[in-house]
């Protein structure tokens, strides 16, 4: 099987990670692929123009990273990590869709600061300047209102 991989992928990360999991990281070959500054490289695999893909020893190509986890898995790992059904297979599926949440924020975040000047621009930043922040050390003085919502930051007492 063959990678095509970034080291700064997260998304490559959690691949390689599920493939040292399951005992199968020495037969993957990883190729480089750089998706925003060569994207023809990357195209042929995945024609969302992003990493990672995965060339399957059958020929087949796989890519999204949750797709290609699986598909280790699934046939490699005997749904060790990812249960073929019931409550468990959707606990993990949801922790995953957290997960890859939380990656795309961080590959969001470290493409902004990749732009000209390095400034990540956010909705309290109008100018483009970077967010501000709780100098305070009060994490809950620092969190936005949600009073206008209706919302609760809080735990219910008992």
């Amino acid at each position: 099987m063959e990678l095509l991989h970034s080291g700064l992928s997260p998304f490559v990360r959690k691949v390689l990670g599920t493939a040292h999991e399951i005992g199968v990281a020495e037969r993957i070959g990883l190729l480089p692929g750089n998706a925003r500054e060569r994207p023809e490289e990357v195209r042929p695999l995945n024609p969302l123009g992003k990493i990672p893909a995965l060339r399957t020893d059958a020929g087949d190509v796989l890519f999204d990273s949750a797709v290609i986890c699986e598909y280790l898995d699934t046939e490699f790992g005997a749904n060790r990590l990812l249960p073929a059904r019931g409550a468990a297979r959707w606990r993990v599926l949801t922790l995953q869709a957290l997960a890859d949440g939380m990656a795309d924020a961080v590959v969001l975040i470290r493409n902004e600061r990749a732009r000209p000047g390095g400034r990540v621009r956010g909705p309290r930043a109008a100018g483009g300047g970077p967010l501000p922040r709780d100098t305070t050390g009060d994490a809950a003085a620092a969190a936005p209102s949600t009073r206008a919502s209706g919302m609760s930051m809080q735990q219910p007492s008992a």
